[in-house]
Order: C-alpha cells, then sequence, then structure tokens
C-alpha cells in the first residue's frame, strides 16, 4: 500500500500544525541590518510627513503633480526593500533561480501564529539586484492561503513560481505565477480530473517553451499519485499520471532528457517506509527508471541536469545509526548511482541527528553544491545548523556556511542553492528570528568562502 504526503515536505524543528507540511524558514540577523531598517523606518517617517502635509492643503495641479512623484518614490523603496530583522510575522523563502549573477528570484510564503497553528499564508517574492534582496510584489490566490515553494526562469523576461492555493486539506490545489519581465500574475492552470487537492513542489524550464513542474495530487479516496504538468509556451497542460507517490524535484538537461524524483510510502511488518522514486522523460513519455534504494528509509528532494551525462540528486537516508543522515545520487549517462556524502560528527547519541540535503546545482561538471541542514536534537533543545557541502568534479566535501542565529535551539536552514557561474552562487533559507519569529537568510559564495548577504522581510 502507499500513501502520500501533504504540504511541501522538508521542514525543521516541529513548528508545522495539524497535517500541514510547510517550509519555514528566515532571514539572517548582522549588523548591517540595524543600518538597513534605519533606512526605511526614515523613508516611512519622511513619507508620512509628506501625507499630512498633502491632506492639509488646498494644492495646485504643479503641486499635486510633485506630490504624487515623491509619494510613489517614497512608497516603492518603503513597501518592497522590507526589513533584515524584527519582523512580527513568518518569513520563509523555499525556492530560487538565477538567470545571471545580477538577477534572480526567490520565492516562499509569509504567515502568522493562529489559535490553532499558523494561518494567513501570502506569497513572498524577493529579487537578487547583484548586491541584496528586495520584496516585490505578489499576486495571492482566490482562496487567501497561497504558498510558492520553487521558481524557475529561462530568461529574464519569463519565470514561473509554483506552489498551491490552500489550505491543502481538504481542497488546496495548483497555484502558477508568472513574471513577464515587469510583474508577476497568476495564470489559468488545468483542472485536475478526479483531484480533490493538489500542489506544484518544483518546476524546471529549457526554454521558453518548455517547462515541466511536478508535485503530487489526491483524490477524494484512495492513493494519489505524482502530478507532471506541462508549459508548451502557450498553455499548462496534465501529463499522465506515472506512479503512486511524491514528486519534489525536476531537472532537464534537454527537451529530451527530464529526470523527476522524490518518493514512494510503503507499509509493511515494520511500519511506513519511503523509498527514492524516479521518473525519466525521453522526448515523447515519462517512466519510472531504476534508481537505487539504501533499502532503508530514502527520500531525493533536488535535482539539477547539466548535460544528458551529468545530474546530481539530492535528499537524505536512514543509515542506521542516523534517522535522516545526508544521501546524493549521481546519473552518469546511463545509471544512477550513490556516492558518498559527508555527514557532519557530533558528540551526541546518532539517533539525535537528522541531516538533509534539500536542493543542488552546478556550475559546471567540477563544481557543484548541495545545501541543507544539520540538526541534532539533545534532550530538551533543537539545534539546527546550515549545512552546505561541495562538489570538486571527484568527490562532495562540507564546506563552512554561515547562520542566521548561533544561539542554541535556533532552527537554521538553507533550503535552495544556484550557481549562475564558477564565481558566484546563491543560497536562501530561513532561521529563527529573535522574537521567534521566522526570517530570512540569504547567502553567497565567492568560489573561496560563504557569507550572508542582506534579505527582506515584511
Amino acid at each position: 500500500m502507499v500513501s502520500t504526503k501533504t504540504g511541501f515536505g522538508s521542514k525543521i524543528g516541529s513548528n508545522s500544525p495539524g497535517t500541514e507540511d510547510h517550509l519555514v524558514r528566515k532571514g539572517p540577523r548582522f549588523e548591517s541590518g540595524r543600518g538597513l531598517r534605519t533606512q526605511v523606518e526614515a523613508r516611512l517617517t519622511g513619507c508620512s510627513i509628506l501625507c499630512w502635509l498633502v491632506s492639509g492643503c488646498s494644492a495646485s495641479r504643479t503641486f499635486l503633480v510633485l506630490v504624487s512623484f515623491l509619494l510613489t518614490a517614497c512608497s516603492t523603496p518603503a513597501g518592497t526593500l522590507g526589513t533584515s530583522t524584527g519582523s512580527r510575522i513568518h518569513n520563509d523563502l523555499t525556492g530560487m533561480a538565477c538567470p545571471s549573477i545580477s538577477f534572480c528570484f526567490a520565492v516562499g510564503n509569509t504567515y502568522e501564529n493562529g489559535a490553532s497553528g499558523y494561518a494567513n499564508y501570502r506569497t513572498l517574492i524577493e529579487r537578487w539586484n547583484g548586491s541584496s534582496w528586495f520584496i516585490v510584489n505578489s499576486p495571492d490566490g482566490a482562496k487567501q492561503d497561497s504558498h510558492l515553494a520553487k521558481v524557475s526562469c529561462p530568461t529574464s523576461s519569463l519565470c514561473f513560481a509554483v506552489g498551491y492555493d490552500g489550505p491543502y486539506t481538504p481542497n488546496g490545489h495548483v497555484l502558477i505565477e508568472r513574471w513577464n519581465g515587469s510583474i508577476w500574475s497568476i495564470v489559468d492552470t488545468p483542472k485536475i480530473s478526479g483531484a480533490a487537492n493538489s500542489l506544484l513542489r518544483d518546476i524546471a524550464c529549457v526554454s521558453s517553451s518548455f517547462c515541466f513542474a511536478v508535485g503530487q495530487y489526491v483524490p477524494p479516496a484512495g492513493n494519489g499519485g505524482g502530478l507532471i504538468e506541462r508549459w508548451d509556451g502557450s498553455s499548462w497542460t496534465v501529463m499522465p499520471d506515472v506512479h503512486e507517490g511524491v514528486l519534489f524535484a525536476v531537472g532537464c538537461a534537454t527537451r529530451t532528457l527530464c529526470f523527476a524524483v522524490g518518493d514512494y510510502y510503503v507499509f509493511g511488518g515494520s511500519g511506513e517506509v519511503d523509498h527514492t522514486l524516479t521518473e525519466r522523460w525521453d522526448g515523447a513519455l515519462w517512466k519510472v527508471v531504476e534508481s537505487p534504494d539504501p533499502k532503508s528509509p530514502s527520500q531525493l528532494e533536488g535535482l539539477t541536469c547539466i548535460s544528458t551525462s551529468h545530474c546530481f540528486a539530492s535528499g537524505y537516508l536512514g543509515n542506521g545509526q542516523h534517522p535522516d543522515a545526508p544521501m546524493i545520487e549521481a546519473w552518469d549517462g546511463s545509471t544512477w548511482a550513490i556516492l558518498i556524502a559527508p555527514q557532519p560528527s557530533e558528540q551526541v547519541d546518532p539517533a539525535q541527528i537528522d541531516d538533509r540535503l534539500i536542493s543542488v546545482s552546478c556550475a559546471s561538471r567540477s563544481l557543484c553544491f548541495s545545501v541543507g541542514w544539520h540538526r541534532w536534537t539533545p534532550p530538551g533543545t533543537i539545534h539546527s545548523q546550515t549545512l552546505v557541502e561541495r562538489w570538486s568534479g571527484t568527490s562532495w566535501t562540507i564546506v563552512r556556511s554561515p547562520n542566521g542565529s548561533p544561539s542554541p535551539g535556533v532552527n537554521n536552514g538553507l533550503e535552495a542553492v544556484a550557481c549562475p557561474n564558477t564565481s558566484r552562487c546563491l543560497a536562501i533559507g530561513h532561521y529563527d528570528g529573535p522574537d521567534g519569529f521566522f526570517q530570512t537568510l540569504a547567502e553567497q559564495s565567492n568560489g573561496a568562502s560563504w557569507s550572508i548577504v542582506p534579505s527582506a522581510n515584511r
């Protein structure tokens, strides 16, 4: 018997309410953030004074034109830049795409603490200009409970972000938004026959007329299955269902070679066990293909393909000692194989360790990064730090990466990585802010080391 998951999947800590498995991330705490916040507050103060002046005078036409211009100048930075710390709602970034080193989008959502869990989910999209991240306007779905998981940009004037408008249970449905070079807008999506709820977890675009998005759907009764939708340059269509399970990631080398990865659940004598799931697009059909299964709980969550003979998938496995250990699989053009993914060492009970690699990206055959988190749970507390591993062309090694907060009991994690070239890679994620609200975390690599860069929060 196979079962399917709900929500977007991976998370850190135990903050998920009910059955909605959402992504929770937060922003970096760094000294420059104080100055950033001061600048925003100063702008807001100046704009407030200007609005007061306007309301108390009989303006001439010339004055009104000038005021209109100044109000636009004031409102745009204040509304889009956000603050780096101190937000009173949760901010969460989970997906990223970078057409160039000075143009990227990161997507996720914001949400609040409700009476019985998290509530009031809204889309969150931030744009990278080469030096910092700032918030851009993004629409919410009709149900006003909107989640964005991942994003892909075949060009700087065409991007798609995918997720769902919910709540997922009992009747959340696919949400797709499109960037046209100026604004983000919601696009029409096909009705999924027999689905009580559905969502998309990832998207990959080879060109402006060829994209695949993957996720899952669940019927009113029975088992759900992997969901694959295709963009042909004018509309989205649902592809035939291939396998019961969950698809977490998709990657394409060409129009005739794509992979989608995830997992499926099997109930046996020892309870529920998840196994890796890999599907392949051959230019005409999607088919399930053999992927190495470590014969223990395992799941694939990230995927990248830079050529028809070079792909990596990342995730986690239960290795007998640890509940979750980082896992990386490699495609060599003919088969998938598990590679050694090093695991951080801790002087604690191995059963308390939970390490995952959520995303992977390659700038070349000899430079790739995979990101996630290293978590351990000694009695009474939770420690979680960012985890970054680097591919040298022959092996994976752990590299140092900063955290939003080093304090015990604080969640730090990276959810997505993108490498526009060999000298610049970016990663986004979250950390628990000082007041208990998740804040965005953004980092960059210059080829030698990783450092935190400014990011925004609502």
